[in-house]
């Protein structure tokens, strides 16, 4: 069993950081840890610093930005979830799909040995299907702007996508107004180096954790995930159909709270910060209108609840 991730100390002092009594986050399965106020950017470059001291001889510490919070970090596969052995099976039979495609297989440059099928599954949840991974990356730039933009679903024949910006609700001072109007989070999670570790082209896998680095396992022809600096993290193996075995929160060290008026002037207006760019479109992500193309795979009856997300 690997030892027990760091977690950031209430009592540290930063400025532009400030920890107000009893001002924790449990989750179900009973980690609690520190949520802080961050309110300059020096402030959130420090704290995050200082959760990557603390966890130097434990692992890496990675991001991933929320609008608001949940009782727990579940991959997507099983949010909601009240058949797991049957999701698990259909997402099996879909990665199976895809790797007897040879066509598709190449263009992914999957190599057919045990860690390949993680770098396929990681593809897919980066492009929106639901599998045992969860999305964060190494760059708090792109965590903030996970927080500050929320999706909007459109429905016209087919399903759409759209990041939109969050604003102040109108008379932002008004005390009854939610936390989630007003702020978004930024979740630091701890993963666990390993002395028996395999890492191989970008994914690294240890006792208990998979990590897929997707800027390194795939093509840059996936452009998504290099523009975004995405990896996602995954429990290994199973236990069972125990959905909770699969919940990341026991891994989180702490928590930012940023008001998003404040996160919308540290970003700017850059075009590197934009949908655009963050999301960009198949005719330029040639990996992602790759795999749009693919309806004999994703758009199966069987696989109704497995297609690739379509943004404008």
């Amino acid at each position: 069993m690997l030892q027990k991730p760091t977690i950031l100390s209430s009592r540290v002092s930063i400025p532009g950081v400030q920890y107000f009594e009893g001002n924790d986050y449990s989750f179900e399965n009973g980690n609690t840890v520190p949520i802080f106020d961050v309110t300059t950017i020096h402030g959130l470059n420090q704290l995050i610093g200082n959760a990557k001291f603390n966890n130097r001889s434990y692992g890496n510490v990675l991001y991933r930005g929320q609008c608001k919070m949940h009782r727990t970090l579940l991959p997507s596969l099983y949010r909601g979830c009240t058949h797991p052995d049957k999701r698990t099976k259909e997402l099996n039979e879909l990665l199976q799909a895809i790797e007897n495609e040879k066509n598709l297989a190449n263009e992914m440059k999957l190599n057919f040995e045990p860690e390949c099928r993680f770098k396929l599954e990681g593809t897919l949840q980066h492009y929106g299907i639901p599998t045992h991974f969860i999305d964060v990356v190494d760059n708090h730039w792109i965590a903030l702007w996970m927080g500050l933009y929320e999706v909007e679903r459109s429905l016209r024949i087919l399903e759409y996508y759209h990041y939109k910006k969050r604003e102040l609700p109108f008379g932002r001072y008004n005390i009854d107004f939610k936390d989630d109007q007003l702020y978004q989070y930024i979740l630091l999670l701890a993963i666990p180096f390993s002395d028996e570790a395999i890492q191989k082209e970008g994914i690294s896998v240890n006792s208990e954790f998979i990590t897929v680095d997707l800027r390194t396992a795939l093509p840059s022809t996936f452009l998504r995930p290099h523009a975004q600096h995405g990896l996602v993290v995954r429990k290994r193996g199973s236990d069972g159909n125990q959905i909770s075995y699969y919940d990341l929160s026991s891994q989180v060290v702490g928590i930012l709270r940023v008001r998003i008026d404040h996160a919308d002037q540290w970003l700017g207006n850059g075009s590197l910060l934009t949908p655009e760019n963050l999301f960009p479109a198949p005719g330029v992500d040639c990996g992602y209108d790759l795999l749009l193309s693919r309806n004999d795979i994703f758009e199966r009856q069987k696989y109704k609840d497995f297609s690739i997300t379509r943004y404008y």
